[in-house]
């Protein structure tokens, strides 16, 4: 019961410091009840897997898309790369990216590629297979 009184009077002055806020602003006084909700932001990244980073660049396979008959991961980095590479053969296949950090992507992948083959069987295995 304490709790709900406590509850009641932390409304009751949000409710109060609210009117007052909207008065100033808008200088009426006639008010209709206010609604608060709390919502949570949902994350981008949920169906993402993070295969590895070359520095600032980030190295992932998604589950989100729209079904593709390719297999494929995605590179980002904030600065301005955002690009896709095929898993089987391993090759740059569209978005924008440097040379240098192309050179290094395709050395990484070579390098794991069974990391990545594994991680694209395990999200999309049901569609395609990647040996």
């Amino acid at each position: 019961m304490r709790n709900n009184c406590s509850n009641d009077k932390a409304n009751t002055k949000l409710e109060a410091s609210t009117k007052a806020l909207y008065i100033s602003v808008y200088g009426r006084k006639k008010l209709g009840t206010y609604k608060f909700i709390k919502k949570t932001i949902p994350n981008y990244e949920h169906n993402v897997l993070v295969a590895g980073r070359i520095r600032s660049i980030k190295i992932e396979v998604r589950n989100t898309e729209k079904p593709h008959n390719l297999a494929h991961f995605h590179v980002i980095a904030p600065e301005k790369i955002n690009a896709v590479y095929t898993i089987d053969p391993i090759a740059y296949y569209e978005g924008e990216i440097d040379s240098k950090s192309n050179k290094a992507v395709l050395a990484w992948a070579e390098i794991n590629r069974q990391k990545l083959v594994d991680m694209w069987n395990d999200l999309h295995g049901h569609r395609i297979i990647v040996s």
